[in-house]
């Protein structure tokens, strides 16, 4: 028989030692008889003790010892965790002593108010490690500590009760378990955690590299929009004030081509239906810039003022200049005058029209004279 359960009636004390709250006898050298079965017996010596002190603090089983309130192996009846062995005395009196925590409240008031003392422990002394035995081949059983139960009913009585850890026995360094699979392996994993943040830090500077160039360039693209929009606008107010001021085509077309010049500089270029604000243009060379004040100008005006200069901004249409001898000519007639403004209302819906042959036809209506003829003709 190699899994046991050992119920020593060592009573509980609340002394935690090396990093616990709480220390009990667990183990003593002896023969001991467990069940009725005569051949379920067996012996503790100093050398066993030993070897499962040992065997403990190498972590044999690879994992943590649990501390269970009474021997029920459910997740709930678990209370805490034994943090370490230690072996005193020496050959008969030699004994075990095991160190906890308790994590439970309910099951610390207990101990604390004395309601439970006594603990159990569970053995195993023929453990043969499975990692060991398939890497290397040994298949040496091992006496391990499996567990420790605290109880009222221990199988065998005479053990020192729980106690709590002393000031000194706090300060000493508390035993550590480490992986049993994977040795000495903490550095590792922290280097393999932090190449992995490397990893995942690049792959942020890389996407947000790429929603920068993304964002340029919607900004791009929007400014070469709006600077369309601007240019369409602008055209538009071109047309309506050319036509306004009765300008030939080519002024219209001159003027055209000034706001596609005014587009060229994308995001800060003017509209012409907004006001802009420029500098004076200095008057005495001794100026210096800080003298230099603001105007607010009425660019479109200012263009057309320019244009209208020019010298052919007079018509070169015929048809126009007909129509301007012909206001002279009709000035005493309202019928030729509802007849001139006629046409120029066909003429401005439809500019593909003959503009004298429109006049005509107007001033045919009203029974007026013919486009083209003289006052000596009337």
């Amino acid at each position: 028989m190699s899994h046991i359960r050992l119920g020593f009636g060592y009573a509980l004390t609340s002394e935690g030692v090396k990093g616990a709250q709480y220390k009990v006898q667990v183990l003593r050298c002896g023969s001991w008889q467990y069940g009725e079965d005569p051949e379920s017996g067996f012996d503790l010596t100093e050398s066993d003790l030993r070897e499962i002190v040992s065997n403990f603090k190498a972590a044999e089983k690879g994992v943590d010892v649990p501390l269970m309130y009474g021997h029920d192996d459910a997740s709930e009846a678990q209370c805490g965790w034994v943090k370490d062995l230690a072996l005193e005395g020496k050959g008969a009196d030699a004994s075990v002593w095991a160190y906890f925590d308790l994590t439970d409240g309910h099951v610390r008031r207990k101990v604390d108010e004395g309601s439970i003392k006594y603990s159990s422990s569970e053995l195993d002394l023929a453990y043969v490690n499975p990692e060991r035995a398939r890497t290397t081949g040994d298949t040496t059983p091992r006496k391990v500590f499996e567990g420790l139960a605290l109880t009222n009913r221990p199988y065998i009585k005479g053990m020192a009760p729980v106690a709590t850890v002393t000031l000194t026995e706090r300060s000493e360094k508390p035993t550590t378990v480490p992986e049993p699979t994977k040795p000495n392996t903490e550095n590792d994993s922290v280097s393999v955690r932090l190449a992995e943040q490397e990893r995942e830090t690049e792959a942020l500077r890389t996407k947000l590299a790429e929603r920068d160039r993304d964002i340029e360039a919607i900004r791009k693209d929007g400014l070469r929009r709006d600077n369309e929009n601007r240019k369409r606008l602008n055209e538009t107010i071109i047309r309506e004030r050319c036509a306004a001021l009765k300008l030939s085509p080519a002024v219209s077309n001159r003027a055209l081509r000034l706001n596609t010049l005014l587009c060229l500089g994308g995001a800060h270029t003017v509209k012409l239906s907004e006001p802009v604000r420029v500098a004076k243009v200095r008057l005495a060379e001794g100026e210096s810039p800080s003298d230099e004040s603001v105007d607010t100008l009425d660019v479109m005006a200012e263009v057309m003022d320019l244009l209208q200069e020019l010298p052919d901004n007079l018509s070169q249409d015929a048809a126009k200049a007909n129509l301007e001898e012909a206001e002279d000519d009709t000035k005493e007639s309202g019928g030729e005058s509802e007849a001139i403004k006629a046409a120029e209302k066909r003429f401005a819906e439809d500019p593909k029209l003959n503009f004298r042959i429109v006049l005509g036809e107007e001033l045919q209506k009203r029974g007026v004279v013919r486009l083209g003829a003289k006052k000596g003709d009337r």
